[in-house]
């Protein structure tokens, strides 16, 4: 029997993406261009009639390359596999990082290889589907259907592969309901980033604390600094998935059913809505952050076998001193 903390987290997991599709869009679509794409189930770049939303020619072909799994193998997961996925995303980026240069600036290639493999996370999750979060190492690694949870988990493992270390973020606010997101630090070079790999935003900034994330940088500022370095450092890329559970993340859903596009949402509810988040996991309860280390210290059989070693703790966020000093595990959390 799961333990009961375990149990909850799993669940949470499973919502934390119920709502993503309702507020999830695209800066990218345009009703007004002459031409208009889409990427299929099929993978292929297929056009759309002109009144419907969609990508450029360009931008959906982009997306097809980025669409497709991290790790293919089906069998019963080596540690050796780390070392072969490891090389499988450096050869990926050898081929494709350049492309990313035509969405946006980079001040590193580290920066640009850390956007590389949140894109890939998003590619290979095709299809979007509420479920609680699996204990399958090879299904946390190459299943094709999950939400906001497992493209969080699945970008978590690939950064411990690359020794980034980071924490899942759990977030529930007016502007940003029932979402999670990465958020991540890189000692090579002293960056803490923002990572969402269900809408590809991301943000960088550099930190002279060794350890902190992108939102402990965020709740030390107030919220006009916030929404400078947001504005300034948030980076959007092209994505597409369909739907199959009936959560519509199709393009012309995602356009119209919103007013405020993802990127201005997210960058409204990380400036303005922070506080809220923070009083909540000081508080504890179900919404709060965690970690691969913490999840597979609590019984996650495929995050065990897979034996993260980079994980930021938590207790900057929440207050509450969570995390082993002997082995970077964080206990569990009252519920």
């Amino acid at each position: 029997m799961q333990k009961p903390v375990h149990y909850l987290l799993l669940v949470l997991f499973g919502l934390a993406g119920l709502f993503t599709g309702t507020w999830a869009s695209s800066r990218f679509l345009d009703a007004g261009s002459a031409e208009k794409y889409i990427v299929d189930q099929d993978n292929r770049v297929v056009p759309v009639p002109l009144d419907q939303f969609g990508l450029s020619k360009e931008q959906a072909a982009f997306v097809s390359r980025m669409r497709m799994p991290v790790f293919s193998d089906s069998g019963p997961f080596d540690l050796k596999h780390k070392k072969d996925i490891r090389q499988a995303l450096l050869a990926g980026y050898q081929k494709d990082g350049p492309l990313l240069d035509q969405w946006a600036t980079f001040s590193s290639d580290r920066e640009r290889f850390i956007a590389y493999l949140m894109i890939r996370v998003n590619g290979s999750f095709p299809n979007f589907e509420v479920r609680p979060l699996s204990g399958s190492l090879t299904e946390l690694l190459t299943s094709q259907e999950g939400n906001c949870g497992d493209l969080t988990v699945r970008l978590l493992m690939l950064l411990d592969l690359f020794s980034i270390q980071a924490r899942a973020i759990a977030w529930n606010t007016p502007a940003i309901e029932g979402h999670m997101f990465v958020d991540a630090y890189d000692p090579e070079e002293g960056k803490a980033y923002f990572l969402d790999p269900t809408n590809n935003l991301m943000a960088a900034a550099k930190t002279q604390d060794e350890g902190t994330g992108f939102i402990d940088i965020l709740s030390d500022s107030d919220v006009p600094a916030r929404l400078d370095l947001l504005d300034e450092q948030m980076k959007q890329f092209p994505l597409y998935f369909a739907s199959a559970t009936g959560v519509s993340s199709d393009f012309e859903n995602w356009a119209s059913s919103n007013a405020l596009r993802v990127y201005d949402v997210t960058i409204n509810g990380l400036a303005y809505e922070l506080p809220q988040m923070l009083e909540r996991w000081s508080a504890g309860g179900d919404w709060h952050p965690s970690s691969l280390c913490r999840l597979a210290g609590e019984g996650n059989p495929g995050l065990a076998v897979f034996q993260p070693q980079n994980c930021l703790p938590i207790v900057s966020l929440t207050g509450h001193d969570r995390a082993s000093s002997a082995n970077n595990v964080e206990v569990r959390l009252p519920l």
